[in-house]
């Protein structure tokens, strides 16, 4: 890493996005739970990051009915 860097070029906030709602996140899997669900995704025809929302989706709404 250098001592300093040169930012006079630098634009502000050209990535700033307001009221940005969906954004996206790298999940790093560990390697045997990425297999066990690629073949799942594979099996059904979709791609691992459908499985993964609903299988997170279905533990929030379990959660949501075990807090209440």
């Amino acid at each position: 890493m250098k001592k300093n860097y040169d930012f006079s070029k630098g634009k502000k906030g050209i990535f700033y996005i307001k009221d940005k709602l969906d954004i996206h996140l790298p999940i790093y899997l560990d390697n045997d739970i990425e297999e066990y669900f690629s073949k799942i995704a594979i099996s059904k025809g979709k791609d691992i990051n459908s499985i993964i929302n609903k299988v997170l989706k279905k533990e929030v709404e379990l959660q949501k009915e075990l807090s209440t």
